[in-house]
């Protein structure tokens, strides 16, 4: 539990460092397949749903998000 307590303290740092640098922008942040609508024919994106998440931060965060799902 030391050793993971540690590790949160020194990325949490590390994140302080980061705020200000990176590009921000409104993100979906619940992107995953139930929320996305595609075309049956072609399989191409039709629209986005649920956007109750909806909010602006790192840009980096829409496809981390994604990758949880």
């Amino acid at each position: 539990m030391t050793v993971l307590l540690n590790e949160l303290e020194r990325l949490e740092a590390r994140i302080a460092e980061l705020d200000g640098t990176l590009p921000t922008q409104l993100i979906h942040a619940d992107l995953h397949f139930d929320n996305v609508l595609t075309d049956p024919d072609t399989g191409l994106v039709t629209g986005l749903l649920d956007f109750e998440f909806a909010c602006v931060d790192w840009r980096a965060m829409e496809p981390a998000v994604s990758l949880t799902k």
